[in-house]
């Protein structure tokens, strides 16, 4: 059985104020941004930058919102907070590939079938403990198009955004406003939003992920793995001029 332990609200929201970008000097970019909770949004009013989803990786989500609510009644798609969650020993390998963390990197996912589990496995908790994964809702920044327009782009979560769209569910989402204009989202939203996003069994040797803004796109990439580590995935750059 999975085993959890909450994040207050307050408490994600805090540790995401942390968030660096990874080019010079590391600036905290959501400082003095506004993040809120926004409940039950319809995944189509969140646009991706993104061209594509996994298969194996959406099929993991889905496996892991059916394994919530059955043994926790626990919808992941409108958690109010976010958690640290354990798999039972049996699962160790997809979860492993759903955090994307490697056994030589966290050699506590080989022992954590002899880890004990907390007290109280519902009780909120601000510190990451040994072998857990974290979950979060997705974390939109609202950006603002050359026309003027204003769009909630997807910087965190495209496969759970796009399992929650596929089962036709609302999801709970961390919106980030008034994020520094000179440190926009690294890739452009895509002109057709989900019409361009296709499942893949994997990413095809020059297939392009994205747009990017710049040569040097990466100085603007946002470090979530920082503050939760695992959660976000690392995958072979497709720039052209990489």
């Amino acid at each position: 059985m999975i085993t959890y332990q909450l994040i207050p609200l307050q408490t994600l929201l805090t540790q995401l104020t942390q968030t660096r970008l990874m080019g010079p000097g590391q600036p905290l970019i959501y400082q003095n941004a506004t993040l809120t909770l926004q409940e039950a949004v319809d995944p189509n009013r969140l646009i991706p930058a993104q061209r594509y989803v996994l298969a194996s990786d959406f099929q993991m989500i889905e496996r892991l919102y059916s394994t919530f609510l059955q043994q926790h009644a626990l919808n992941i798609f409108a958690l109010t907070g976010g958690l640290w969650f354990w798999p039972a020993p049996k699962d160790l390998t997809t979860f492993e590939k759903l955090s994307n963390l490697k056994p030589k990197d966290l050699t506590t996912f080989e022992k954590l079938s002899n880890l004990k589990p907390p007290a109280n496995p519902k009780e909120s908790t601000a510190e990451k403990i040994a072998g857990a994964i974290p979950l979060t809702p997705p974390i939109i920044e609202e950006s603002t198009t050359p026309t003027g327009d204003k769009i909630w782009l997807i910087s965190d979560g495209m496969h759970r955004i796009y399992t929650a769209r596929k089962l036709g569910i609302p999801i709970n989402i961390i919106l980030v406003q008034n994020v520094p204009p000179q440190y926009p989202y690294y890739a452009y939203p895509l002109a057709n939003g989900w019409n361009e996003v296709i499942e893949l069994t994997e990413i095809p040797k020059g297939f392009h992920k994205k747009t990017y803004r710049e040569k040097n796109y990466k100085d603007l990439f946002r470090n979530y793995n920082e503050i939760f580590p695992g959660i976000q995935k690392r995958r072979t750059s497709s720039h052209p001029l990489s």
